[in-house]
């Protein structure tokens, strides 16, 4: 796994006086840093392309935050067959693991950066999304719509649970037997 192409953090939230709320990526060749109460507002202030972040009310019992930031997915952009949703971000897995006999829902923000591989041939909609091991395909449930952020040119989104998130597209056109891999092969 090299720096520049992905990041994997695991760790205890709460060390020394630093708070580790999630992880940040930053493509052409910078790679991946923490984030944690000290610098969490300079990295969202800045040209990430995608990060995960957990405000620290969430993280009281948690013994590990584990993030996982793939920044160039491409073995993920077509697997959802279902609805024809494509990948067009970075991918980011969140866990924790917490002491026992908590059970609490941990809500995590979500930054990313479409790719710049790609570009849409025709409109459509993007989704901040769940893979969905289950069904395997991309789901929108318990996560907000993404909101475009002009001054970082990324979008913005948060989900009520952890799991591996992206932002997906899905073509105004899609309907049953459409198949958005032949949109994006042009």
């Amino acid at each position: 796994m090299s720096k520049s192409s992905s990041f994997l953090v695991a760790a205890p939230p709460y060390r020394s006086h630093d708070i580790v709320l999630g992880a940040a990526f930053t493509g052409n060749g910078v790679g991946g840093q923490i984030v944690n109460n000290s610098n969490e507002n300079y990295l969202l202030n800045s040209n990430i392309s995608a990060a995960a972040v957990i405000n620290s009310q969430y993280l009281m019992g948690v013994s590990s935050l584990n993030v996982l930031i793939i920044d160039q997915p491409s073995s993920f952009v077509n697997v959802d067959q279902v609805t024809n949703k494509i990948l067009v971000s970075s991918m980011i897995f969140v866990t924790a693991r917490r002491h026992l006999g908590l059970d609490k829902t941990i809500p995590v923000s979500l930054f990313f950066t479409v790719r710049q591989q790609f570009k849409p041939p025709v409109s459509g909609t993007l989704y901040c999304s769940f893979f969905n091991t289950t069904t395997s395909s991309w789901n929108e449930a318990g996560c907000t719509s993404p909101i475009r952020n002009d001054i970082y040119n990324r979008f913005e989104c948060s989900c009520n649970h952890l799991t591996s998130f992206a932002l997906v597209w899905l073509p105004e056109s899609a309907s049953p037997g459409f198949n958005a891999q032949i949109l994006i092969d042009r």
